[in-house]
């Protein structure tokens, strides 16, 4: 169920309930957009690209989407793109924004034992739809008219979303490879070889640092912060025996938040790594936010926790 709350006490405004629509899962973040919001859902049978009201929570329109999108939306002007999980393939979309009507779609193969990955996010070039899909293989699709512009085989299927750093396309492998694509030759800019699963990476643009999850929601989870060309700058294990597992690393003043499954919430220190608890809940951290003098803690189990935001 999606709920909208006021951010100052906390009473709940309007739910949505996506079961009725036979959806259970939410994998991407909400975007808002003229005084709506827009999210995917995905799940066990069927999936959907909402634009609700933001100020009453009735769906202004709705779109089908196979069997969800597991990795979240993207919005370029009147765009909206994202990747559609179905049975035996996947489907890059690309709505009006405004009345959800498809401008077009192309499809990939997706085989039925490839793992479905929540963080595996496309992104936008000047004029292309890059998508990571499942089958060991990057697809660049006309952003205006869908048409397939170049396919880039793998040699083992991508594991996280797609950054862009400068003109090169930045990902992980399933087999542990961090690499940086010349995406108009194709050709292997950087790489660097990743202990265990990967997750992310985020680019955070004030200083071009790439931040990659390793072993998430693992045990042996480290956090690393690498230059753009891959140079290791710092690496931060999970502390005791937990393991990261927010969605995400969140930036906070001079440093960044990721909390762990104890349910606890730390600032890790931009420069070195290290490590000073913020805040702890009772359950998984998942998300986190912060507005106003006011920060948002967000477990897996759907508690959300507001905190006066002290640095």
């Amino acid at each position: 169920m999606l709920r909208a709350f006021d951010r100052t006490t906390g009473f709940q405004i309007w739910s949505y309930e996506v079961l009725n629509d036979g959806a259970n899962n939410f994998h991407g973040e909400f975007i808002v957009f003229e005084k709506s919001v827009l999210f995917a859902t995905d799940g066990t049978n069927d999936g959907w690209i909402y634009r609700l009201e933001l100020k009453t929570g009735i769906p202004i329109w709705k779109v089908y989407a196979e069997r969800g999108v597991p990795a979240g939306l993207l919005l370029d002007g009147s765009r909206l793109y994202g990747v559609a999980l179905g049975d035996g393939f996947e489907l890059a979309m690309c709505l009006d924004v405004i009345s959800g009507k498809t401008i077009w779609t192309a499809s990939m193969p997706f085989a039925t034992d490839s793992p479905v990955t929540m963080g595996r996010f496309p992104v936008l070039t000047a004029s292309t739809l890059v998508c990571a899909a499942a089958d060991s293989s990057l697809h660049a699709f006309d952003r205006e008219t869908g048409a397939e512009v170049w396919t880039l085989d793998l040699d083992s299927p991508p594991q996280t979303g797609i950054v862009t750093i400068g003109k090169a396309l930045c990902f992980g492998t399933e087999a542990g490879r961090l690499l940086q694509v010349n995406p108009a030759t194709r050709d292997i800019l950087e790489e660097t070889q990743m202990v265990g699963g990967i997750h992310g990476p985020y680019l955070l643009d004030d200083d071009h640092r790439l931040l990659v999850f390793s072993e998430w929601m693992g045990d042996g989870s480290e956090l690393h912060s690498l230059g753009t060309r891959f140079e290791p700058q710092w690496s931060v294990a999970s502390p005791d025996t937990s393991s990261w597992t927010t969605a995400r690393v969140y930036p906070w003043f001079d440093g960044f938040v990721a909390g762990t499954d104890s349910g606890e919430f730390w600032v890790v220190d931009r420069g070195s790594g290290s490590l000073e608890p913020l805040y702890r809940t009772e359950g998984i951290a998942r998300s986190f936010s912060w507005f106003d003098g006011v920060a948002y803690f967000g477990t897996i189990d759907g508690t959300l926790v507001a905190v006066e935001a002290i640095e």
